[in-house]
């Protein structure tokens, strides 16, 4: 039987250790993919978008350093096999070709890496925009504190909105995240895709920091959609949502009460929920809430002042005396 040359002898060695080498690698890889399932399950309802967003692109990384070292081996491998094969040899096209399939894999991990950064900082930028749009809010209320400085110092200590900790409530609670999804389904009556819009808006709201736990945002954004007729779920819901809970921060008001004032004023004068909202801020602002009833008042008084022919400033502005003005 005839020896082979001692050169492909040797490649034959080399190609062992090559294989071995390749799946260690594909095992490491296997076991990374394993882990971040278990880590993605563990995460689900308890960890923030952003955070998720941070493990994949950490997940990612590890498996493109993974591909890089893929394509290496496989590089050294292809120079070896062009040495003892020669360039157009079999051996050596098989290893092109191999090597160009991991340089495919590892250019879609790193698109996968540069959308999920992409995504990251998008969120980022909307948490920013969330940021702004409560400040905004928050030095509207913070006005009302000025106004009814007879009150004492009890609504200024109360003006300490939850708002600056924007992202804090990510933290646990007496009831977690998917429970206060389920309750607010429950008392709402979702189910299919608007009970999945509606887990959105409860999210956005809880993720901005709005809210004393997921249950107290979750029962919240149910009696919105109980209270105020024709409220739509998505942005305008997470923004009515939010000012009210802000606006009940600093009022102490009761939120049903809050709930139907908006209503009234909507349906009697043909106002957004957010313009009935910017009406009790500026109501609050002038001490019209000095005995806790302006949104109980309104609520029950607001259809007879429409009967007569007033305007919702008007009422607001003048309800001290109970002399609304009229609309012009």
């Amino acid at each position: 039987m005839a020896k082979q040359p001692e050169t492909k002898v040797t490649f034959s060695v080399f190609n062992k250790e090559f294989n071995e080498a390749m799946n260690e690698m594909k095992g490491e890889s296997k076991q990374l993919r394993k882990e971040f399932k278990l880590q993605s399950e563990q995460m689900k309802d308890t960890a923030s978008e952003t955070q998720k967003l941070e493990s994949r692109i950490e997940y990612l990384g590890k498996q493109q350093s993974i591909a890089k070292r893929q394509i290496q081996e496989t590089e050294k491998q292809l120079e070896k096999a062009k040495k003892v094969y020669g360039e157009n040899s079999n051996e050596a096209n098989k290893l092109s070709n191999r090597l160009l399939d991991l340089r495919i894999s590892e250019q879609k991990l790193q698109n996968s890496i540069n959308r999920t950064e992409t995504e990251l900082n998008q969120q980022a930028q909307d948490m920013a925009d969330a940021r702004k749009e409560a400040g905004k809010f928050r030095q509207s209320l913070d006005k009302t504190a000025e106004a009814a400085n007879n009150v004492g110092d009890s609504l200024s200590t109360g003006l300490t909105l939850p708002l600056a900790g924007v992202g804090v409530a990510a933290g646990a609670t007496a009831m977690n995240v998917q429970d206060s999804i389920r309750l607010m389904n429950d008392l709402v009556g979702e189910a299919g895709d608007e009970a999945k819009q509606l887990e959105e808006d409860f999210r956005a709201v809880w993720d901005d920091g709005f809210g004393n736990s997921p249950e107290h945002v979750a029962r919240s954004i149910a009696l919105i959609k109980q209270n105020i007729q024709g409220i739509n779920n998505g942005s305008e819901l997470q923004k009515v949502t939010k000012d009210m809970l802000a606006l009940a921060e600093v009022t102490e008001v009761d939120m049903s009460e809050a709930t139907r004032g908006v209503n009234q004023l909507m349906h009697n004068f043909g106002i957004t929920a957010t313009e009935a909202l910017d009406l009790f801020v500026k109501g609050q602002q002038e001490g019209l809430n000095y005995s806790n009833e302006m949104f109980d008042n309104i609520a029950e008084y607001a259809p007879l002042f429409q009967g007569m022919k007033f305007f919702g400033r008007g009422i607001l502005c003048d309800s001290s005396q109970w002399y609304p003005k009229r609309s012009i």
